[in-house]
């Protein structure tokens, strides 16, 4: 959603005064207009970005601009100020909500700013959010994060965060289903010590995965692997009974068919991944 998207000249001009930098109008522009920070701008078929409120726009997530400006912390703190003062009831929602895309965001990972905005958030008074989505999303260091400042280690994230020790110690703990997230974690990121680690234990590999925040959901545990390119961690479930033939429940597609699609999408080493996952589903599927 561009900034020229917007209907509201001064809901817009704010974003515009984000996207620039600009702290000292921004300043300005929120005293004249304190009940900017207490509505939402139309976007309806913005997905997990429908309807936003001004503060989250600060994450760029999803990416509207290429580069962001260099005080952009600033920018968020100059919102958080008077957010507390004009919309206090409100004001956990729209912070945490804000934490959450900057924690799953590759934009401000990217420039350098992800850490100290997360920490701006959680030191206002966010909730420490769940560490699944920026694992979903590669964001390992603000994943790490979160559990420093004090998110939930559950058996999934450990085995996101590889921390092998404490995956032996949570294990035990855990019930089927944490333990079946923590494999598909494992394959989605191509960890074939943690996939066979799991498959040892018996865990259903074969199962469509529930609702598990930032992984997708219509593929099976086969799915995901082809999805990282680990030939590894595509035989190690195919040689423990790992369904060939199930297709996903969007694109009613089969493993074999993930692995020709990544193929044609990418190029080098990658692209030489997928082929040997594709030849190798080939000649099992036969």
């Amino acid at each position: 959603m561009h900034s020229y998207d917007i209907q509201d000249p001064v809901f817009r001009s704010g974003v515009e005064m984000i996207d620039s930098g600009d702290v000292d109008a921004l300043k300005s522009h929120l005293k004249n207009n304190p009940t900017l920070l207490k509505v939402r701008t139309h976007h309806p078929n913005g997905g997990y970005f429908q309807d936003p409120y001004l503060i989250w726009f600060v994450a760029n997530n999803p990416i509207r601009l290429t580069r962001i400006p260099p005080n952009t912390v600033a920018i968020l703190e100059t919102i958080l100020k008077e957010l507390l003062k004009h919309v206090p009831r409100d004001y956990r929602t729209q912070m945490d909500y804000t934490l959450a895309l900057v924690a799953t965001g590759s934009s401000v990972r990217d420039h350098g700013y992800q850490i100290a905005m997360m920490d701006l958030l959680m030191d206002a008074g966010a909730s420490v959010a769940d560490c699944l989505p920026a694992i979903a999303n590669n964001n390992m260091e603000a994943a790490g994060h979160l559990v420093k400042r004090g998110a939930v280690l559950t058996l999934p994230v450990a085995v996101g965060l590889n921390m092998t020790k404490d995956v032996q110690r949570l294990v035990s703990k855990s019930d089927d289903q944490e333990k079946y997230i923590a494999l598909l974690v494992a394959a989605f990121l191509g960890d074939e010590d943690h996939v066979a680690f799991f498959l040892e234990q018996g865990v259903d590999a074969n199962l469509f995965p529930p609702i598990v925040n930032g992984f997708h959901t219509h593929g099976t545990v086969l799915h995901q692997a082809v999805s990282s390119g680990s030939i590894a961690c595509v035989k190690l479930l195919v040689e423990h009974g790992a369904d060939l033939k199930v297709n996903d429940r969007v694109h009613h597609a089969s493993p074999l068919d993930w692995a020709a699609y990544m193929m044609d999408c990418s190029d080098g080493v990658e692209k030489q991944n997928y082929r040997e996952i594709m030849n190798y589903l080939q000649v099992r599927s036969s």
